[in-house]
């Protein structure tokens, strides 16, 4: 947008507009109506593109859909409860749930084509939940996902609506990863799928194993590498043994097959691998299977669970 130079006979002065001035003569600039129009159609653009509606009442609505615009602005959020965001909290949303769980709404996606809000947990009390909750059947991530979940303190994520019904991720802070392990052997019995205890743990960013049920928890959802061994002490002849990942109570990998021999070996670690996407509350499990009974090996290098969040 620039001054209507091209128009005849404006009045136009080293490119401005003027006023009328009686004591010099001088006559005012003219503002076309096409050149006024245009002004306020491109100011109520910039207001649509922001959510906003335009009201002629109000002289600051261009500075505030420009914040909007640029996710400029800051939103903070202390109370316990539910909050119900709108487009005017576009922008850093920092949130502090020392107080207690907090509940976050987002707006509907299709008002929100472009507008962006980027998360952040400032409080360090990991036992109190921050929910960020979509609204009616919008998606996250192109996937039917109802919430997404700040698991600790600087856990943060910036999220984009499209305008149709989605909010895209443009970025993540939190890493999701744990390693635990078995500290004390373990009698597996025969024929029996049984989980692994693991007690013990050298690495759990978001607090999502809990090595009293022996199960990592998943807070937020995604694709996840899962790798675990089992060690099996002394395998019998002619019997096989092998871990396997349980998710939410049922198998969906089995690992390598231990196979004893007439050569006794001292011990062998099953290993097993997969990547698996999991939901927000889905929890996953070490097992081992032997024909015959066995015990295991424990150490943080041999029977073991990790597990990192890769998407």
């Amino acid at each position: 947008m620039d001054f209507p130079k091209s128009v005849p006979g404006i009045g136009l002065v080293n490119g401005q507009f003027v006023d009328e001035d009686a004591t010099t003569g001088r006559v005012g600039s003219l503002i076309p109506a096409s050149w006024g129009n245009s002004i306020t159609q491109e100011v109520i653009a910039a207001l649509v593109a922001a959510g906003m509606v335009a009201d002629e009442t109000k002289s600051d609505q261009l500075r505030d859909a420009i914040l909007r615009l640029a996710a400029t602005g800051v939103t903070s959020i202390a109370a316990a409860g539910v909050t119900n965001l709108t487009a005017a909290n576009c922008g850093l949303v920092l949130v502090n749930a020392a107080a207690g769980n907090v509940t976050i709404n987002l707006p509907a996606a299709n008002a929100m084509n472009g507008l962006r809000f980027n998360f952040v947990r400032i409080d360090n009390v990991p036992a109190n939940s921050v929910t960020i909750n979509r609204t009616s059947t919008d998606t996250i991530d192109g996937v039917v996902l109802t919430s997404f979940k700040l698991v600790g303190q600087y856990d943060r994520r910036a999220i984009r609506g499209n305008g149709a019904g989605t909010w895209y991720t443009e970025s993540t802070g939190f890493s999701s990863a744990c390693r635990a392990y078995q500290n004390a052997t373990q009698s597996i019995s025969a024929a029996t799928f049984t989980k692994v205890t693991l007690q013990a743990k050298t690495l759990d960013n978001g607090a999502e194993f809990d090595t009293a049920t022996y199960r990592f928890t998943a807070k937020q959802a995604g694709l996840y590498q899962v790798n675990g061994g089992v060690s099996i002490a002394s395998p019998g002849n002619g019997s096989g043994y092998f871990g396997a990942i349980y998710v939410n109570g049922a198998l969906v990998e089995r690992g390598t097959s231990i196979q004893g021999s007439t050569n006794p070996m001292i011990q062998a670690v099953s290993m097993v691998s997969a990547q698996i996407y999991l939901n927000a509350g889905d929890y996953v499990e070490l097992y081992a299977y032997g024909d015959a009974g066995f015990s295991t090996t424990s150490g943080s290098a041999v029977t073991r669970l990790s597990l990192a969040r890769i998407q």
